[in-house]
């Protein structure tokens, strides 16, 4: 009996974890904007207050500049938090891996015939749209030889 590689049982989770995640997870509650996972866009680096709330570091600094003496009231809770230097919390590095699966599975083509994901290696060119599977696509030369 063999069983699968750690490196296998992180992929299927990190496809897991996609399927139960949709945009608003990976969307800063305060600007209604898509955190960032590159350093292209610094601002929109998800950051976390002491209440364990995430946020784009834009966001937290707008709020610490109408903050009292490094006190930040967080969005969600309402709780109080102390914080001196928005530079210096903590990255939300969960985030910005699920944000970064989310950018290249939204990349990835997938066949139409198949229930599953399973990913096109074949674009027709006569039909427009048609991305299909190895075996999907012999399908399709088999009943449409001219394609």
């Amino acid at each position: 009996m063999s069983y699968p590689s750690s490196t296998s049982q992180q992929r299927r989770s990190n496809v897991s974890s996609l399927i139960h995640m949709n945009e608003s997870d990976i969307t800063c509650k305060v600007c209604n904007q898509r955190m960032e996972s590159n350093s292209s866009n610094a601002t929109k680096i998800p950051k976390v207050l002491p209440c364990f709330h995430t946020f784009c570091e834009n966001c937290l600094k707008d709020i610490s500049l109408k903050g009292n003496n490094g006190r930040i009231s967080c969005p969600t809770c309402e709780n109080i938090c102390n914080v001196s230097n928005i530079n210096e919390l903590p990255t939300n590095y969960d985030l910005m891996r699920k944000i970064e699966l989310c950018s290249i599975h939204s990349n990835l083509n997938y066949c139409v015939n198949c229930e599953e994901n399973v990913l096109a290696v074949h674009q027709c060119n006569n039909c427009p749209g048609v991305l299909l599977c190895e075996e999907h696509k012999s399908i399709h030369l088999k009943k449409l030889p001219n394609h």
